[in-house]
């Protein structure tokens, strides 16, 4: 733990936390008081299921409604919408992982009684199709998977929480989803993912994943781990949608 704190220390004069939206340089990994205000985070009354907010006395978004989910529950730190849209283009394409920080920051801040609930023994990042990954250099999930894993352990809450970016692996290398309504998501995720380890059954499983829309990657995720015997399965976005119905 010393260690790795006077590793951080070191990256930090190197490499100082920059604001992800504006990027001026900051003492610590975060949004400056001026982005922040830009930025919508996830409070009020929130969907039960996959956690978006709702803007009445309903339990259930729009979706959630519709769908029976694979997963338990689910929550998200920020509203994907302008200026978040830009951060998370960067994140994903232009090498800003240091952002996962901020990520895992804001998630213990705004989701830590959620997290607290949920209990999770393995935190397991959404798995890229291999070839993609070697293309891009690298999963943005599995980056806020450590960071967020790393975030629970230093707060002292669990210090036994694990990391596992292995055993669950992407098996089909599907079109982008963004296009598709949900139905044709499900049926292009189908059989997308398979469990290759030993170690889930009977074991809470939190999913981390950059952005939630319907909750069709989520689901599918979700279908191979608890196919394997894991006992839940919730998951942690860093950004979701709005709630189609107003």
């Amino acid at each position: 733990m010393i260690a790795e704190k006077m590793k951080d220390v070191l990256l930090n004069l190197v490499y100082p936390p920059r604001c992800p939206l504006c990027d001026k340089v900051l003492a610590r990994p975060g949004f400056c008081d001026k982005c922040r205000k830009k930025i919508t985070f996830i409070s009020g009354r929130l969907c039960m299921k996959c956690g978006k907010m709702v803007c009445d006395d309903r339990e259930y978004c729009n979706d959630c409604e519709a769908i029976a989910h694979r997963f338990s529950t689910a929550r998200s730190v920020y509203l994907y919408e302008g200026e978040m849209k830009n951060i998370m283009y960067r994140f994903k394409y232009s090498g800003r992982r240091d952002y996962a920080e901020v990520f895992a920051d804001d998630a213990y801040r705004i989701c830590g009684s959620w997290l607290s609930f949920v209990k999770p023994d393995i935190v397991m990042p959404v798995p890229m199709f291999s070839k993609k990954k070697r293309k891009r250099g690298y999963n943005q999930a599995e980056d806020i998977a450590y960071s967020l894993t790393r975030k629970l352990a230093s707060a002292g809450s669990r210090k036994d929480i694990l990391t596992d970016n292995k055993s669950l692996v992407r098996v089909k290398d599907t079109k982008a989803l963004k296009t598709m309504n949900p139905s044709e998501r499900r049926l292009t995720l189908s059989g997308a993912f398979q469990y290759r380890g030993s170690g889930v059954k009977s074991k809470k499983i939190l999913l981390v994943d950059d952005i939630y829309t319907t909750g069709a990657t989520i689901d599918a995720c979700a279908n191979a781990l608890l196919n394997a015997g894991a006992m839940e399965v919730s998951a942690l976005t860093v950004c979701t949608g709005e709630d189609l119905r107003k």
